[in-house]
């Protein structure tokens, strides 16, 4: 938990996993307080196999699993991948928790360098990353990042931007491949307990949901961009799949 401005942390060529746990968990790496910097560089570090085990529980969290800054405001925390690249690799989160990257309130992540993000999930909102409804929060992918077989019961099997003004820019090569949403009602442990009232949306990335929605959202693709074999499926009676690979809703 990062309280000091202009901290400098290096954890490089490190593999970070976890013993078996029930409920959510405040994320590994976290700022909580307004007007601090954080420089985090990660290169060759692979983050895996972490998350709750309690799908019968709703226990929710608003962080990332991994990566979040929670409360306060103008606080920035940039991650670098360097070449070799940071690694999130099947983590998962419970509820309203993404799987590995959560931003909330008037603050900013950095990723800079390359990142992976594979095999991500969560029961509701963003298998690996989600960015919540508050006005001004800023993710800015700099560098090569992929999004691979990530998913979701219910929004944004990759990403999912709740509305509220938010702005993420991916200004490297993006790929996003084989993302999913699936709207089961049936807690399992790859669906845990959820919302299933909603339709399901964004294979890859879902923006909009609460005021203002889609259209409060910048949503900016600056480098050499593919989206290849995303997908939604809702077997709920009367409710509809909608945005194979991106969704605006709101």
């Amino acid at each position: 938990n990062i309280f000091q401005n202009n901290s400098n942390i290096t954890l490089k060529n490190a593999i970070f996993t976890s013993q078996p746990f029930i409920g959510p968990r405040y994320s590994l790496l976290k700022i909580e307080t307004g007007n601090v910097t954080a420089n985090i560089n990660l290169e060759g570090t692979t983050f895996q196999d972490i998350g709750p085990t309690d799908y019968n529980s709703f226990a929710s969290a608003d962080y990332g699993n991994i990566i979040g800054i929670r409360t306060g405001s103008n606080s920035v925390m940039n991650i670098d991948g360097g070449v070799t690249g940071v690694n999130f690799l099947r983590n998962h989160g419970l509820a309203d928790q993404p799987g590995v990257v959560g931003l909330y309130a008037q603050n900013t992540i950095n990723f800079l360098g390359k990142v992976n993000f594979e095999g991500n999930w969560t029961g509701d909102y963003g298998g690996a990353v989600a960015d919540y409804d508050v006005a001004g929060s800023v993710m800015n992918f700099a560098g090569e990042t992929s999004f691979i077989n990530n998913h979701s019961s219910v929004f944004g099997g990759a990403i999912d931007s709740w509305g509220g003004a938010a702005n993420i820019t991916f200004n490297g090569s993006t790929l996003f491949s084989d993302n999913y949403v699936y709207g089961t009602t049936v807690n399992s442990p790859n669906y845990p307990e959820h919302v299933d009232d909603q339709h399901t949306r964004g294979g890859a990335i879902n923006i909009g949901y609460l005021n203002p929605g889609a259209s409060g959202v910048n949503l900016t693709f600056n480098g050499n961009t593919k989206f290849i074999g995303n997908y939604v499926i809702d077997p709920k009676n009367n409710f509809n799949a909608l945005g194979g690979a991106v969704s605006a809703y709101g």
